[in-house]
């Protein structure tokens, strides 16, 4: 089975082209915007994935978060990414 688009690119984004912009959102509930690069992204996704490994998530278990549709779930796609390929 092929992997969805964005977990095929991340890892190939990370390390290709970390400055390239890879979230862009916008709160309009408190006028807030956010910018973030791969390299950020990645950054982020590796920090959640080692606070998840101290806390006893393993790679290859299941990982449920809930998530509103805001730009905070891209990270969770990353760290689920990074669980699996780079740190397990």
């Amino acid at each position: 089975m092929e992997r969805p688009d964005f977990a095929r690119r991340f890892p190939e984004n990370c390390r290709d082209d970390p400055a390239r912009l890879a979230v862009t959102a916008y709160e309009t509930t408190i006028g807030r915007r956010t910018i973030l690069t791969y390299e950020q992204l990645q950054q982020s996704a590796h920090r959640i994935a080692a606070n998840l490994l101290r806390l006893g998530i393993k790679p290859g278990e299941v990982l449920s978060l809930q998530l509103p549709n805001w730009w905070q779930f891209v990270i969770r796609e990353g760290t689920s990414l990074t669980l699996a390929t780079d740190l397990g």
